[in-house]
């Protein structure tokens, strides 16, 4: 009886045992299926690496070593440190603060397009819609020198319209032919639906002009722009917040304001005119109005983040002054 009892015990344990083990194979299986996988996502990672890719293995990493699984985390964490080491060379040449990012231009497309009044372009990723509230719709439309066809919706829209690269908040915008106001009104972001909006502002008089462009992915050596140069500098311990200087029209970059800053400016030309805009790019006002040569300022009450759009005959330099 006693021998029986302990065969059933022992073949009890050989079950228990068994089981175990098949659980430890299964575990094994499981972990070395979800390395391979992720050996072959690496693989193609290395072509094209993604933040995602290193949170899988960091996960998978973690799991191993609550699981004991030592030689295999050891594996898995090699991998973490090539990735994060992959990472970081490619957040180093595609970083749009990167001097050699800069330095590096490439032309996106060119677009030529007919405006009579406000004209926005609407681009997200590779799409452009075109929208013509004002006066009469623009009947030139053209991508890259290719004529597009015009189909205007009871909203005033027409598109979507095909490029070939996506537009990022990289991108920059270089004229090449426009009578009046030209420039990007707002850049991708998570506000926006990622959507980059370039605006027309044709004044009235006459028939609707051609407006014509380049987007250029990064933002261009200067060398590449027309002949107007802009610069903006911030002076540390002075009322001096930014400066610029050009020959000709130019949007300037976006500065920042307390309450109580002046335009100041000395103008060497026939014609210089600033229109100041907002942040998201409406026309708050045109401080500057001047025929002629000369030296001018203009008060600003209102605290915040704007822009300038110069239109100017000859050499031109202005700063933004706070005032005590």
């Amino acid at each position: 009886m006693k021998n029986i009892i302990y065969s059933i015990i022992i073949c009890g344990f050989c079950i228990n045992s068994l089981s175990a083990q098949e659980n430890i194979d299964s575990i094994k299986k499981s972990h070395q299926g979800k390395v391979d996988r992720l050996n072959e996502k690496y693989e193609k990672a290395l072509k094209s690496i993604n933040k995602k890719t290193l949170d899988q293995y960091e996960k998978l990493f973690s799991k191993l070593m609550k699981s004991a699984k030592i030689d295999k985390a050891l594996e898995v964490r090699k991998k973490i440190q090539e990735i994060k080491a992959l990472l970081s060379r490619k957040d180093n040449k595609l970083n749009p603060n990167s001097e050699k990012f800069f330095t590096v231009p490439r032309k996106i497309t060119r677009i030529k397009v007919e405006a009579d009044g406000n004209v926005y372009l609407r681009i997200r990723k590779n799409q452009i819609f075109l929208e013509a509230p004002d006066y009469r719709l623009p009947t030139v439309f053209e991508i890259d020198g290719k004529k597009q066809k015009l189909k205007w919706n009871k909203k005033r829209i027409s598109g979507p319209y095909s490029i070939d690269t996506k537009i990022d908040n990289t991108v920059s915008l270089k004229k090449i032919k426009a009578r009046s106001e030209l420039f990007i009104s707002e850049k991708p972001s998570l506000k926006n639906n990622k959507t980059m909006v370039i605006r027309i502002i044709d004044r009235p008089g006459g028939a609707p002009g051609i407006y014509e462009f380049e987007l250029w992915a990064g933002k261009p050596n200067l060398t590449l722009q027309s002949e107007t140069t802009v610069k903006k500098k911030t002076i540390l311990g002075s009322n001096v917040i930014a400066s610029f200087s050009g020959s000709g029209g130019k949007n300037t970059r976006p500065f920042t304001v307390p309450a109580g800053w002046e335009i100041q400016w000395d103008a060497k030309g026939s014609i210089f005119q600033i229109y100041l805009h907002g942040q998201s790019g409406d026309l708050i006002g045109v401080p500057a109005n001047q025929q002629g040569a000369g030296k001018g300022s203009s008060y600003q009450a209102k605290a915040g983040i704007y822009f300038l759009t110069v239109n100017a005959m000859g050499k031109w330099s202005l700063k933004i002054v706070k005032i005590k």
